[in-house]
């Protein structure tokens, strides 16, 4: 303030004047400063926000570059995806067409045993219908199958009985199909017609088809083939069985039992997983009951091998072709026991004995009166023998063995 003081005294000016001027020039100093001081803070404040934006950019900078490692990433992905699904639709493509061409000539090479199969199954007559020039002859699938069951038994009956007479084995030669016309013809058609109803055969194909005659006609040249072998000529009583069975026999019985248990066990399996075990269990129980349990309580019973294939065969009757070939041979076996040795009685001289007793036939008169009277009878030599009840418990029995 002297300096100055002195410096206005030098110029000439007024003391008051010099100290206005003062003040003056102190407040545009401190005005100044002030300023100064709001254009520092403004550039600290600018580059704090210019740094706290440099970091934004760089934030995003970074985040840009991740992004964009993370896009291409994800593009290296979906490349790859792509070009494996492009692959695998190319292997797809070409197993297909690998596939297509197996089965095609897997259908070229079935072809010839589809053809033959078809041609083993195809029915001489439809079943659907029977009509010559457009004239209805029957009516309904059931009876056209029924007939042509008939008749394709009538027709086996014949053939063998002439077919087996010229192979020479084993027969009844006195039987004629005259004889079987006039007195076995009706109980045959019976026979059938039973056959038929249990074994479902209405349900199934026709029986006049190729793959069905083949395997009863096996069962017809079994049959009467086994007649060359000594051991097996033997018959199905219980006197046989216990008394002249040899042990030949005996094993060839065993030998057949595993095939028999694995039939019943097919059938049985198959009725059970078609819930119809119990129906099928039950028609057995009845068959049992009725065409069997009377025959077992008489000596005269013979098993008469046209009986077995008639009593067992009808009981193989689903629609598949294992229970269809058991059931063809045993209707085969019916039919030849009939061609060959006719239908002969299960309870054989005991049923014909009650038939003639009771129709009276004058045949019988001798043997009677010869019993009630054996005085007349020569002593040395009788003519009249009473017909004995067989025994199958006493193998050195004289009576009558069936």
């Amino acid at each position: 303030m002297n300096s100055t003081t002195a410096t206005a005294g030098l110029v000439g000016g007024d003391p008051s004047e010099q100290e206005d001027t003062t003040d003056e020039t102190s407040q545009m100093l401190h005005q100044q400063q002030q300023h100064r001081q709001r254009q520092q803070v403004i550039l600290d404040e600018e580059k704090g926000n210019s740094s706290e934006k440099t970091k934004q950019e760089l934030s995003h900078l970074v985040s840009s570059e991740s992004q964009d490692d993370d896009d291409e990433n994800e593009n290296d992905n979906r490349n790859e995806i792509r070009l494996g699904a492009a692959v695998a639709e190319e292997e797809e493509e070409e197993e297909e067409e690998q596939e297509i061409f197996n089965d095609e000539q897997q259908q070229a090479q079935a072809l010839p045993a589809l053809r033959f199969q078809r041609f083993l199954h195809t029915c001489a007559i439809p079943d659907n219908r029977a009509s010559i020039n457009g004239i209805q002859l029957v009516e309904g699938p059931f009876a056209v199958k029924l007939l042509k069951f008939v008749a394709v038994t009538f027709a086996g009956i014949s053939f063998m009985h002439w077919f087996v007479r010229q192979m020479q084995w084993e027969n009844r030669k006195q039987y004629t199909l005259e004889m079987f016309w006039t007195y076995e013809s009706t109980m045959v058609v019976v026979d059938a017609t039973f056959f038929f109803l249990i074994a479902r055969l209405h349900k199934q194909k026709g029986v006049d088809h190729l793959a069905w005659i083949m395997v009863a006609f096996l069962a017809n040249i079994y049959a009467s083939f086994i007649t060359d072998f000594r051991f097996l000529q033997h018959s199905v009583t219980l006197f046989e069985m216990h008394c002249t069975w040899p042990w030949a026999l005996w094993w060839f019985v065993l030998l057949l039992i595993p095939l028999i248990v694995v039939i019943v066990v097919l059938h049985v399996n198959y009725a059970v997983k078609r819930k119809t075990f119990v129906v099928k269990f039950l028609e057995l129980v009845l068959s049992v009951v009725f065409l069997m349990y009377p025959y077992a309580t008489s000596p005269y019973l013979h098993l008469h091998h046209w009986y077995v294939g008639w009593l067992v065969g009808m009981h193989a009757n689903f629609n598949v072709w294992w229970s269809r070939a058991t059931l063809a041979w045993c209707w085969g076996l019916y039919i030849n026991g009939i061609a060959v040795y006719g239908r002969d009685p299960v309870l054989t001289c005991g049923y014909t004995l009650f038939l003639s007793k009771q129709q009276r036939c004058p045949y019988l008169d001798c043997y009677l009166d010869g019993l009630a009277n054996p005085s007349n009878n020569n002593d040395s030599s009788p003519f009249v023998t009473e017909m004995k009840q067989p025994d199958w418990r006493n193998c050195s029995s004289d009576a009558y063995h069936p």
